[in-house]
């Protein structure tokens, strides 16, 4: 029954649009996660849990110059 009143509509496009749109946003995600330089971003908030409230090491590897 569903087929058959989807074969009758012009809504076919919507799940290759939800595909191509969910791949995209996909792709997006894993290359901001991987970008170059990103490494020392994760490594230092990885370690701001252990090493207390020190927000030098992660403002100094974002390269941002901000005071406390």
């Amino acid at each position: 029954m569903m087929s058959g009143v989807l074969s009758q509509t012009n809504l076919l496009y919507f799940p290759l649009f939800a595909f191509v749109l969910f791949g995209s946003i996909f792709a997006g995600v894993l290359f901001w996660v991987f970008r170059p330089g990103s490494r020392a971003v994760y490594d230092a908030r990885s370690r701001m849990a252990l090493e207390g409230n020190d927000t030098d090491t992660l403002n100094a590897s974002e390269g941002q110059n901000v005071q406390p």
